[in-house]
């Protein structure tokens, strides 16, 4: 095998729905946990600390067979994966669903879960927050964040915890009942998710059904990347490291997209430091004609300005995009729809200037949604779910070697 080869092997990974036979606290399973015997997966988010994988994973386990949320962290990037830890939602139902996903933010011993739980109309409810303080052995659920929304219905949420504690919890609702669109809201809190203060206004008029993502910058700032409702293009929010305001700066990707429909889309933003420069890079979808795809853009200027832009498929979806431990870059999208569907990964070693053929991830013949692409110290890993006809979905995973 040569170094262009091994640069680029595949690790196959079993489903994350294997039984939990083994009584061993870290499970040896190279490329997936077992999670205690899954049955399927409704929602779930992953986040990296060092070589450490955190999971958030709703779903149906062989237990009781009903739906439960449920914490996992793996050690050596993926390598070992501990037994799954069961968040007590005091009686609440939760509803999260893939584009509207479950959130897990991490720091030190603290971890934080996010999620939508049942309210009075189908399919609609108000967040709810879990927190551990020991490393994700023992969770209290916080108060529900929201207090200025009356119809009690948020949605397409994330969340980011300080090297000090505070947590940031962004999420949208039509508090101004604008039918059409939404406001994309943001709260801190300081003592463990108990009580939230700051709770703003971002944006009064963004897209009702698309997720928003949150990610921490090399100079501790946020970014927060999200879908107009007019045009349809994505945003950038920024809030400093040492005021808590959200500014909002200029559209990432403006392709003019004008459509009164829910694309249902998410995509992805990461960022590297450049000697004195934080470096942002973005992987977003489109629907505009004649530019369908996914678009990889690049920041040099703290997401003012958004000059390099190149189209990585045009029949690429809901992508995702990281940056690795030596200034690698990955993309992992969804290519082509339904039954045909596969999950392909491009990835970039000099800062963005050129990428990769698309390399497929996933066996022919799944309907596969939604892939995350979290840095290892190995390479990538990339989870998505998927199924095949109208059987139970699941969770897979890959590891991409990109190892000379």
């Amino acid at each position: 095998m040569n170094a262009r080869q091994r640069r680029h092997r595949l690790a196959l990974a079993t489903s994350l729905l294997l039984g939990a036979s083994a009584l061993a606290l870290w499970l040896p399973a190279p490329s997936a946990p077992a999670f205690g015997g899954a049955l399927s997966v409704r929602s779930f988010d992953v986040v990296t600390a060092g070589d450490r994988l955190h999971t958030l994973v709703l779903g149906q386990f062989e237990a009781d067979a009903v739906t439960r949320l449920a914490y996992v962290e793996a050690r050596e990037g993926g390598k070992y994966w501990g037994r799954p830890q069961f968040i007590d939602t005091a009686g609440a139902e939760p509803i999260s669903s893939r584009g509207n996903d479950v959130q897990l933010a991490t720091s030190g011993r603290r971890r934080v879960a996010v999620f939508q739980v049942k309210g009075e109309l189908p399919g609609n409810g108000p967040l709810m927050v879990a927190v551990s303080d020991d490393q994700g052995a023992h969770w209290h659920s916080g108060i529900l964040p929201v207090s200025g929304d009356p119809q009690r219905n948020q949605a397409y949420p994330d969340v980011e915890i300080d090297a000090d504690g505070t947590i940031h919890l962004v999420w949208l609702d039509d508090r101004e009942e604008n039918g059409s669109s939404q406001g994309l809201r943001a709260a801190i809190s300081r003592d463990g998710g108990q009580s939230w203060q700051s709770e703003s206004t971002v944006d009064t008029d963004v897209c009702t059904c698309c997720s928003t993502r949150l990610s921490r910058l090399p100079d501790a700032s946020l970014a927060l990347l999200y879908r107009d409702h007019a045009p349809k293009d994505m945003r950038l929010a920024m809030n400093s490291a040492t005021e808590d305001r959200w500014q909002t700066t200029q559209t990432v990707g403006a392709f003019n997209w004008r459509v009164d429909a829910c694309p249902h889309s998410s995509s992805g933003i990461t960022s590297v430091r450049d000697g004195e420069t934080v470096v942002m890079h973005a992987a977003i979808w489109t629907g505009e004609e004649n530019q369908t795809g996914v678009h990889y853009l690049r920041s040099n200027a703290a997401g003012t300005a958004w000059p390099t832009q190149l189209l990585i498929d045009g029949a690429g979806g809901d992508p995702d995009i990281a940056s690795g431990p030596t200034g690698q870059l990955a993309i992992v999208y969804r290519k082509g729809h339904g039954q045909q569907s596969r999950i392909a990964l491009v990835e970039s070693t000099d800062g963005g200037a050129h990428w990769s053929r698309p390399q497929l991830l996933s066996p022919v013949g799944q309907r596969v949604d939604h892939p995350r692409v979290v840095p290892t110290s190995d390479g990538f890993r990339v989870f998505w779910t998927e199924r095949a006809g109208e059987r139970t979905k699941r969770m897979a995973s890959v590891l991409h070697d990109i190892s000379s």
